[in-house]
């Protein structure tokens, strides 16, 4: 069996974009516009740049492009590391649209009504348990918009963590002691896994400004990072370069290995308060399959920790042999400390309680996006008292340097959010070259 580690590297600080009549690189040469970061906010902006006859550098820290969108290639065909759904996957979605008119071939949608559930005893869920769990958390959910609509009445009232809306749930509604371990998996899917975060860090005031569930999500077969290798084709993208400092001044902006740029204090401020995720995914890559044939394999849970509970099998959207484990936020910083085979181990003897027969898979890859210096972390949520406007903060210049990325888009933790914040500001670039 193929074990492999991986170290990514991306962040929710968004990539910077410099631009001026002359910008001088690290080794003296000089372009219009230098790009930091070739993630997908990166590549967009210089294509679009390039495009329009303005020169660019990209320094990319990595010996790759494409940031979080990071596909494996296993035995069984490319498997997203990192960012894997096209969100809202329909026509007039421009990443959408964009991977349709490269001809890249695109999956049926994710079914999220399309999962088998465990109980805590090992045992699959009864149908009508879940049902009933699920008919007790619309209240939970009511409460959620109940808040939201009385702060716009009311901006004074402050928020509050998804979490303490949870608690207060449970308690005001004193639900049958048997559905909370279902209760707590239906939170920790829906809300958790999908911001990437506590509920102890979500805020309530500002769910339902990032992504939410249902969706319409869709998987790209040759892997999410083929549309970052697309927008580099023809750049001039220098990989293995890391940049520690930019220095500006009125005439020019130079790009050096120091210690770091100084941000005003408002854009420090809503960087260092934007949340920022851990998404990790363990892969295990099998000759065949050996599972319920769903798009989800889940299990109830006693508290909200989510441990090896909830499980992507790629076989019925991708059709490929394989099951990837989804540990978010606290727990999967925990796993992340774990040695190699430990984290292996683990998983396995998660999967073995459910499928006491399951083989050894052939390969299997686990990720580390926080322990990596050049991410510590996956993609932003809106962390409890963050305003609306924080995106457009981060997303504001400062001098010659411009902002993109998910954090600093109308889409935070997207690739579409990255994607068109990568155009716009290539777009608010052009325009002022074109006055210098």
């Amino acid at each position: 069996m193929k074990l492999t580690v991986l170290q990514l590297a991306i962040c929710c600080i968004p990539g910077i974009l410099l631009f001026m009549g002359t910008v001088r690189a690290l080794n003296g040469n000089d372009a219009d516009v230098i790009v930091i970061g070739a993630g997908m906010a990166g590549v967009t902006a210089a294509r679009e740049l390039s495009d329009a006859g303005i020169s660019v550098i990209i320094l990319e820290a990595r010996d790759r492009v494409g940031g979080r969108t990071y596909s494996l290639n296993t035995s069984e065909g490319p498997v997203d590391a990192g960012a894997m759904w096209i969100h809202d996957a329909q026509e007039g979605n421009e990443l959408y649209d964009f991977a349709k008119e490269k001809g890249e071939k695109i999956s049926r949608l994710q079914n999220y009504n399309s999962g088998t559930i465990y109980s805590t005893e090992n045992t699959k869920l009864p149908t009508v348990d879940w049902i009933r769990a699920y008919a007790n958390q619309g209240e939970f959910r009511r409460n959620i918009d109940a808040l939201k609509e009385a702060y716009t009445k009311d901006p004074s009232i402050p928020d509050v963590s998804l979490y303490a809306m949870y608690e207060n749930f449970l308690e005001t509604t004193d639900p049958p002691k048997a559905i909370i371990p279902s209760l707590n998996l239906m939170t920790h899917a829906n809300y958790q896994v999908l911001l990437n975060a506590n509920l102890t860090d979500l805020s309530t005031l500002r769910y339902g400004d990032a992504k939410t569930l249902p969706a319409l999500d869709v998987f790209l077969y040759n892997g999410f990072d083929i549309l970052a290798k697309i927008q580099a084709q023809g750049l001039d993208v220098r990989l293995r370069a890391p940049v520690k400092a930019v220095e500006q001044s009125e005439n020019e902006v130079t790009v050096i290995a120091s210690d770091g740029t100084r941000y005003k204090d408002v854009k420090k401020e809503a960087i260092n308060t934007m949340g920022m995720g851990t998404f990790d995914k363990a892969i295990l890559v099998f000759d065949e399959q050996h599972w319920d044939e769903t798009d989800f394999i889940m299990k109830a849970m006693e508290d909200l920790t989510g441990e090896w509970k909830v499980f992507l099998d790629y076989n019925g959207v991708l059709q490929k042999p394989v099951l990837v484990a989804l540990n978010v936020a606290n727990t999967a910083q925990k796993i992340e400390r774990m040695a190699d085979e430990e984290i292996y181990e683990s998983a396995m003897a998660a999967l073995r309680e459910i499928y006491p027969n399951l083989p050894e898979p052939k390969e299997f890859y686990a990720t580390r996006w926080f322990e990596d210096p050049w991410s510590r972390g996956s993609y932003s949520y809106y962390a409890v008292g963050n305003e609306k406007n924080i995106t457009s903060v981060i997303a504001e210049p400062f001098g010659r340097a411009h902002f993109a990325g998910e954090a600093a888009s109308d889409y935070p933790g997207t690739v579409l959010g990255a994607f068109l914040s990568g155009k716009r500001q290539a777009a608010i670039i052009s325009e002022k070259l074109a006055t210098i």
